[in-house]
């Protein structure tokens, strides 16, 4: 009866994911693509740059706050506790990501390529899927 119980209060995808798991998933994915992202950003800015149009002066500090945020992410997923004020601020930092790289990309800064801005507006995409489940998760924190 439990089990019925958990699945009705569920999305139905999600009724047979344990709480904690799919808790703990969503930071630790966030945390994994996001620090690739950033390792990419800081360590290959200079091949990059020319490809997405955005100076290596801007990657670089851009790579590292994005390994900073996914320390933090990924810290946050090893708690014993992962409480709901805490996922709803990484998601909060997610959405506000978001609309940044939809401002950079309506503002016209740094005169992106082609394939920048297709890049910035998928990452603004990614962003916004780890924003949404991050924000189901919090159903299942306290």
């Amino acid at each position: 009866m439990s089990t019925h119980s958990l699945s009705a209060s569920r999305p139905e995808r999600l009724a047979g994911v344990p709480r904690e798991s799919f808790v703990r998933g969503v930071l630790k994915l966030d945390a994994l693509v996001t620090g690739a992202n950033g390792a990419v950003y800081l360590l290959a800015a200079g091949a990059i740059d020319s490809l997405l149009g955005v100076p290596r002066q801007f990657l670089g500090p851009v790579g590292v706050f994005l390994l900073a945020f996914a320390a933090v992410v990924w810290y946050l997923a090893t708690r014993k506790v992962v409480r709901r004020p805490m996922l709803l601020g990484v998601a909060a930092a997610n959405i506000a990501w978001m609309l940044a790289s939809i401002v950079f990309l309506a503002a016209g800064w740094h005169s992106p390529s082609t394939a920048g801005v297709v890049w910035t507006a998928l990452q603004a995409g990614v962003v916004a899927v780890f924003a949404a489940l991050q924000l189901i998760a919090s159903r299942y924190t306290s």
